[in-house]
């Protein structure tokens, strides 16, 4: 006999379904719509082309000369050996099945369709956070292997951790999986370490007795994560990167919730965690009577008037008040969460997030980006909140608000998106047509307008010109095949541009005529070095943070600041600094527009 109670299970269930679904197709469009020719894809998707061996040793040349993440980089290699298509299919997941999995572990008596709901809550959230959040992760496959991915096999080992770490025949397979978990990234690594840390001490508090097997798989994930931190290039950026850890929070904070981001997110951490702690579900006392209780500490409550502070201060440009109050805010929910062992992994999840936020920010190679396992650590937990609050509260009117509510703050917020980046987009998809075609045609034809205002354009993948100087344009070639003689006819409406050749090599980018003076790419002078697939560039600034030059293997370009020119991400230097300070002889084509530049002993 099917019962009401059976029949609301299953239409509940087939709704989570299809919200599961829904999100995920979603997100799938958004990713659609990625023209494979970010530069750092086209590098990782080369090496795929030509064969075992050389896959093998480029990411030995990877390892010991560009990053040592081995394991979250081959996987992504993979990946993109299908280009951008099978990255679109697969991503969604990255973030639903970790939510899922963590469900497992924090609220096992769910039923399946809360964890399907949490699941689609989280990605539906976490691809509504703008372009900040997208633009550096999802929108850039390695972004998104580096900073997402990594969370589905954490929460993955996790989970086996927490399920069968009491067993001593579970070590020989859950080492291992530890040691992968620590070696996926740097963050990471740590994530996975503090939470095996704090499971064993909450362990060796409630059972009055420590687990010595938690040591084995602390020095697994410690090893893992050694094959990272000591790996040459991490140890180099680690030696030349160190800034004092105030700047650096106050640097990440733009990001996370300050001017540069689009939803000031820890602003609506401290406000919707505040509002569901209000809320109070019904509960069975001893004597069989039903009282109500809180469903989270009551203190939490006080997010509502720290967010409305924060709001007001970051309205006010002043971002340093609402940073700390979410470091208060935060810390506090840690704290209490933990303590409760009913909410005790939420907590875990908070430390180990707000920690990757914190361990990063000692170093300027800290990008924006990397707030994001931070971000999707605070979203993942919301999610989990959110639908055990509404699971328990029996105000249907209530729970449909907040419901509608907040898909329609996360739809206007998606579909914003979803236009720009459809717009911007544009130009990624001609380029990559071009460069497809350049290996019948010799010719790649790029309009200079369309490819300068990448520091303006923030809805665009890193691509060929976007990463001057930074990469060779040698990945370019191994992605799409085309030759090295290979010809770049540069236009501008804006700019009078001439094209470079350089001892027969095309530059793809222009020379540039302000004033009465020619201007040539700041690299130029080392520029068949930069051909070739080995090498690393790094800007270099005055004690004023002016740039100044490049530093490329070693070799400096240096000039002073009135010589440069800047426009968008490029820098050019004057034809005559280029020519006084290197063996150059140059004559200009008319007819085809071009400087050809011959070095004096050839």
């Amino acid at each position: 006999m099917i019962t009401k109670m059976n029949i609301k299970k299953k239409t509940l269930t087939a709704l989570s379904i299809f919200a599961l679904l829904a999100t995920t197709f979603m997100c799938w469009l958004l990713l659609e719509l990625v023209a494979l020719v970010s530069i750092d894809d086209a590098m990782y998707a080369g090496w795929t082309q030509h064969g075992f061996k050389y896959f093998i040793e480029r990411n030995i040349w990877h390892y010991n000369n560009f990053n040592s993440r081995v394991f979250v980089h081959i996987v992504m290699q993979l990946v993109l050996f299908f280009d951008e298509h099978l990255y679109a299919i697969i991503f969604p997941f990255f973030i639903s099945g970790s939510t899922f999995i963590l469900t497992a572990i924090i609220k096992k008596e769910w039923s399946l369709y809360q964890r399907l709901l949490a699941s689609s809550l989280s990605l539906f959230v976490f691809i509504s956070l703008g372009k900040t959040v997208l633009t550096d992760t999802a929108m850039w496959v390695a972004g998104g292997f580096n900073y997402v991915f990594p969370l589905l096999p954490v929460i993955a080992f996790y989970w086996l951790f927490c399920k069968f770490r009491t067993k001593n025949i579970a070590l020989t397979y859950l080492i291992p999986l530890a040691f992968l978990a620590g070696a996926t990234t740097e963050q990471y690594g740590m994530y996975v370490i503090g939470l095996i840390v704090m499971t064993y001490f909450w362990d060796t508090i409630d059972r009055k007795r420590f687990d010595f097997r938690g040591l084995a798989y602390l020095t697994a994930s410690v090893l893992g994560l050694l094959t990272i931190m000591l790996g040459p290039p991490t140890l180099s950026r680690i030696d030349q990167t160190r800034r004092p850890l105030l700047k650096g929070i106050l640097y990440n904070w733009s990001f996370l919730g300050g001017k540069n981001s689009t939803v000031l997110f820890p602003i609506l951490f401290m406000l919707f965690v505040g509002l569901m702690a209000l809320c109070k579900r019904a509960k069975t006392n001893e004597t069989g009577e039903k009282t109500k209780c809180y469903l989270y500490n009551p203190l939490l409550i006080c997010g509502i008037p720290f967010a409305s502070i924060a709001a007001v201060f970051a309205a006010f440009n002043n971002y340093i008040v609402s940073a700390i109050l979410t470091f208060l805010y935060v810390a506090l929910a840690s704290v209490t969460f933990m303590i409760k062992k009913e909410t005790r992994e939420l907590g875990k999840i908070l430390v180990c997030g707000f920690g990757t936020f914190f361990m990063i920010s000692i170093t300027t190679m800290a990008a924006h980006r990397t707030c994001v396992p931070c971000i999707l650590s605070f979203v993942v937990v919301l999610s989990i909140m959110f639908v055990d609050t509404f699971s328990e509260v029996n105000k249907k009117a209530l729970c449909s608000i907040a419901i509608a509510a907040l898909s329609c703050v996360c739809i206007f917020s998606y579909v914003n998106s979803y236009i720009k980046y459809k717009e911007e987009n544009k130009f990624c998809e001609d380029l990559r047509n071009e460069l497809k075609d350049s290996s019948e045609t010799n010719v790649i034809e790029l309009n200079f307008d369309e490819t300068y205002h990448v520091k303006n354009r923030l809805y665009r993948n890193k691509t060929l010109v976007d990463m001057y100087p930074f990469y060779p344009f040698k990945y370019f070639q191994e992605k799409y095949n085309f030759s090295d003689n290979v010809k770049y006819s540069i236009t501008s409406e804006i700019y009078d541009v001439y094209n470079i050749c350089c001892d027969g090599t095309y530059s793809p980018i222009p020379a540039i005529k302000k004033g009465s003076s020619i201007y040539v790419p700041m690299m130029f002078p080392h520029y068949k070095e930069a051909m070739h697939k080995e090498f690393w560039a790094s800007m270099l600034y005055n004690r004023e943070k002016q740039f100044v030059g490049i530093s490329m293997n070693g070799k400096v370009i240096y000039c002073k600041r009135a010589e440069i020119l800047e426009i968008g991400s490029l820098y050019f230097v004057k034809l005559d600094y280029v020519l006084d300070q290197w063996e150059y002889d140059c004559k200009f084509d008319a007819k085809e527009n071009t400087y050809i530049f011959t070095t004096s002993n050839e």
